[in-house]
């Protein structure tokens, strides 16, 4: 009797066991459903990305601006998106917006790269913001490299601050180069250049010139130092 009754009650709860068991199976069917849906969904934004961003490589910045904007909602948390975006703003000359943009890909990856776009979109936004802070920044994160620096002390002497230009000058001539290039050259005669110009009775803005005609640094090869941060990282 007492097995009898133990085998009536366990059918009786593996009739209950069965409704349960449908709606589990449901709700994970429902689930997996949804979550294939927005990986689907991920997977087409970041591929119009990739096709947006070598559009706009390609000069077409002005048309594919509209189309980063529509896909900002959905790929804000990509840090990458968020960088190529922000280049892609401050190449168009949105300063203000690329800073923004840039602010936010900030609080997600601490990058070289990221710190030089924000510095020139500050350089560019009168007055100046927080360019010498980001240069500073990219020159501590990235110390072999003579970019950050050379842009500081050109970011000095433009605002009138020739001591500090000089500074940076000197510690810039007597870095050692690991791995040399005509880039590297050019900023190290430029800013010998500066340390042989005269002391200036008061500082005063000087932007930086062209000037073949004058012994000025910042005088040659001038194409050369015109190195703005990579506009692309792409996903693969």
């Amino acid at each position: 009797v007492m097995i009898l009754a133990f085998l009536l009650a366990a059918g009786q709860t593996q009739q209950t066991a069965v409704p349960n068991n449908g709606w589990l199976k449901g709700a994970v069917s429902l689930f997996s459903l949804a979550l294939l849906s927005v990986t689907v969904y991920q997977a087409f934004c970041e591929r119009e990305w990739h096709t947006i961003a070598h559009r706009s490589l390609r000069g077409q910045t002005g048309e594919m601006l509209p189309r980063y904007k529509s896909l900002y909602p959905h790929l804000r948390k990509n840090e990458l998106f968020l960088y190529n975006y922000a280049a892609e703003l401050n190449v168009s000359g949105h300063y203000t917006e690329s800073l923004q943009v840039a602010h936010e890909c900030e609080k997600r990856w601490a990058d070289y790269d990221l710190q030089m776009l924000m510095a020139d979109d500050c350089l560019q936004s009168q007055p100046y913001g927080k360019t010498e802070t980001h240069l500073k920044q990219a020159a501590a994160m990235c110390p072999v490299k003579f970019m950050p620096l050379y842009r500081l002390a050109e970011f000095y002497k433009t605002t009138g601050r020739n001591g500090e230009a000089r500074k940076i000058a000197q510690i810039i001539t007597d870095k050692k180069i690991k791995i040399p290039s005509p880039i590297i050259n050019s900023i190290k005669n430029k800013m010998q250049n500066l340390l042989n110009e005269p002391d200036s009775v008061n500082d005063s803005p000087q932007r930086i010139t062209s000037d073949k005609t004058t012994t000025s640094y910042f005088s040659w090869q001038e194409h050369l130092l015109k190195d703005r941060p990579p506009r692309a990282l792409l996903p693969t």
